[in-house]
Formats: structure tokens, C-alpha cells, sequence
């Protein structure tokens, strides 16, 4: 399956979150930092006290300055353009244990269709517990279709408060997939991910809304989790089910007590 489709055949919800899973280099690589597609361009030497102390350090075998050497030469700032000498730095600090150097290794690889390869290193920086790293396993897993893998590591990076792992697990309740379905989890992991600012995480909370029973509801608006009522107060979005909720719990309040009064008349 290609990346450009992972998502959409296996989430109802894939319109929305395809924007965290259908881009094999978007959120792939880490100094801690993101890199764009790499191209292969021969590195042109600049004079750049910066890289000049990076690279001192980095022939003395510092894996930091080895991993942030390798993102320079992905991302080609300070530096020309060239996946060569990127993959040599990120191989150099993975092959000493560097959890970043690992998921990023593992994204070159992926980028060339290495998925073994990837897969490997993936798992190597998953397994210290890198929450980019586990997120980037999960997200092959579910390209396998291996729905219990890729939960178990969506919930490990998701845990650690990863945004995009938050929002692939919310799905993933969402339909049922190497989990069992249940609206009120995803719901809580949808929302983990828009108090952070997804946006994603926000379209979906509010269409699970409309799907939830009033039970369900009742639940979801009592999460301390909930960040919807915060967001749609600050844009002045109006009320949203859990406002409506509330203003039903109100209404049935005072009626129930305008009731017993009058009982206590008679």
C-alpha cells in the first residue's frame, strides 16, 4: 500500500487524519526536528563556525552533533542539500544507540522503500522509548494492517503526549481497529491531541459528538480531558454538545424543582 492511501482505506475518519499519515517524510525526522523530502546534491563546504564545531564533535564520535550534522544535510540549512552525507551521520550516531539518529535512519530508508530496513531501526528507537520513533513503527504497522501492533505503539509515543500517535490512537477506537471500539477513549485522545492545537484532533471530536448516545456524552463532558468547550469558547464557535448537555441538565433541574414545590403546596 502507498503512503498516499495508507489512511484512507482504514479509518471512517481518514479525511481527517490522513494529514497525519499520508506524508512518508512528514513528521519523520528528528534533531529533535523535522526534515523535508531529501534530494541528493553534492554538499558545497560554506564557512559556518556552527558546522565547524559540529563537525570537530562529531569526528570525535558525539552522537548529538552527529545526528544534528545529519538533519542539516536533510533539511539543507547551513548546508547544501545532500542524503549521502545525511545518512552517513545518522547511521554513525544510530549505530551508537542515538534514538533520534534511529527513527531518522529509519525515515531514509523508508523513503527508499527499505521497510525492513526502516522497520528495523524504527523499532530500535521505539524500544528506548522515542515517542517519534514509535509513532513512525505504528504507522508501518498499520500499512501491514497489523492493527494490535500498531495500537500498542501508537499507545506507547501517544502516552507520552505525542500529538499525532493521540490522534492515529483516537482513530483507531474510533473504528475498533487492534482495539475495541469505543467512542468515549477515542474521544479522549481526539481532545488530548486539540489542546494542543491539532486541528485534525478538533474536526474529529466534534463529528464523534454528534455520534455519541447522551450516555456516551455524559461521560466524554465530565473528562478533564475535554479540551472542546475551552476551543470553541476562545473562537466564539458557540455551544457545543456538552454546553447543550448542561443547559438540558439545567432545564430538567429547575423543572424537577418547580415540581416538588408545587407537591409540597398540596
Amino acid at each position: 500500500m502507498t503512503k498516499s492511501i495508507r489512511v484512507l482505506t482504514v479509518f471512517v475518519f481518514a479525511f481527517i487524519l490522513t494529514s497525519c499519515a499520508n506524508n512518508p517524510n512528514q513528521n519523520r525526522y528528528s534533531s529533535q526536528n523535522t526534515a523535508n523530502n531529501i534530494n541528493n546534491y553534492h554538499a558545497v563546504p560554506q564557512a559556518n563556525p556552527v558546522l565547524d564545531g559540529l563537525l570537530q564533535k562529531a569526528n570525535q564520535g558525539d552522537v548529538t552533533a552527529q545526528n544534528k550534522l545529519g538533519v542539516m544535510y536533510a533539511d539543507g540549512k547551513g548546508v547544501a542539500k545532500n542524503a549521502t552525507e545525511a545518512e552517513k551521520w545518522f547511521r554513525l550516531a544510530a549505530n551508537q544507540g542515538d534514538a533520534a539518529a534511529q527513527t531518522n535512519l529509519g525515515a531514509m530508508e523508508e523513503s527508499k522503500q527499505n521497510n525492513t530496513e526502516a522497520m528495523s531501526w524504527y523499532s530500535k528507537s521505539a524500544k528506548q522509548g522515542y515517542a517519534l520513533g514509535q509513532t513512525n513503527l505504528a504507522k508501518m504497522y498499520l500499512d501491514k494492517k497489523n492493527y494490535t501492533e500498531a495500537a500498542k505503539w501508537f499507545r506507547k509515543s501517544a502516552d507520552q503526549g505525542y500529538a499525532d500517535a493521540q490522534i492515529m490512537l483516537g482513530g483507531m477506537y474510533f473504528e475498533g481497529h487492534g482495539v475495541k471500539k469505543d467512542y468515549v477513549t477515542a474521544y479522549k485522545f481526539f481532545s488530548l491531541a486539540a489542546a494542543k492545537g491539532n486541528k485534525k484532533a478538533e474536526e474529529a471530536m466534534v463529528l464523534l459528538q454528534n455520534k455519541m448516545t447522551k450516555s456516551q456524552l455524559e461521560i466524554v463532558c465530565d473528562l478533564k480531558e475535554n479540551a472542546l468547550v475551552t476551543i470553541f469558547s476562545s473562537r466564539n464557535m458557540g455551544p457545543t454538545p456538552c454546553n447543550m448537555l448542561a443547559i438540558e441538565k439545567d432545564v430538567h433541574k429547575v423543572v424537577d424543582e418547580t415540581v416538588e414545590k408545587e407537591k409540597r403546596k398540596h
